[in-house]
């Protein structure tokens, strides 16, 4: 994976601010949605390999495509004589400060 979001290379990435749900939903000024200058945020970047993402991408599939005509398609598995994945998943938190520029 390149790396130029996280390294600092310039790549600009557009990131909605999250609305918290018991707040009143209001777009008069053109604020919601939008960050201020000075603002503090937290980005939660989540990597999964891909025996995860064609397992449960194939599970997913199964479950939404449910009828008397479908398909089912046999999720892959990488453990032998069992049902399942091994596989790795990782979560990093990057933390920042809306720039005043």
């Amino acid at each position: 994976m390149d790396d130029r979001v996280f390294n600092e290379k310039g790549t600009f990435v557009r990131l909605p601010k999250g609305e918290p749900r018991d707040s009143s939903f209001n777009t008069g000024g053109n604020l919601f949605g939008n960050w201020r200058k000075g603002d503090d945020y937290i980005v939660k970047w989540c990597n999964l390999d891909e025996d995860h993402f064609n397992f449960w991408n194939a599970t997913e599939f199964n479950e939404l495509n449910q009828g008397f005509f479908s398909t089912y398609t046999q999720p892959p598995f990488n453990i032998k004589g069992a049902i399942g994945i091994w596989g790795g998943y990782s979560v990093s938190f990057y933390k920042g400060k809306v720039p005043r520029k």
